[in-house]
């Protein structure tokens, strides 16, 4: 899973028209989707316009 706490403190993405608008993308998660054969063929993807970090729960 690729995670991203706050896309406004992460210097990959800090620029990202997403980002800086006023509710932009703060939280954003992914983790690829792969057939049995292993073509990754898309990833299911969260994001929220506030900073999150998953946990156990």
């Amino acid at each position: 899973m690729f995670e991203i706490e706050d896309a406004r403190q992460d210097n990959r993405f800090k620029d990202y028209v997403l980002v800086k608008t006023h509710r932009g993308i703060r939280f954003y998660a992914g983790i690829p989707m792969t057939t049995t054969d292993g073509l990754r063929v898309g990833a299911l993807c969260i994001i929220d316009s506030v900073p999150r970090r998953f946990n156990d729960q």
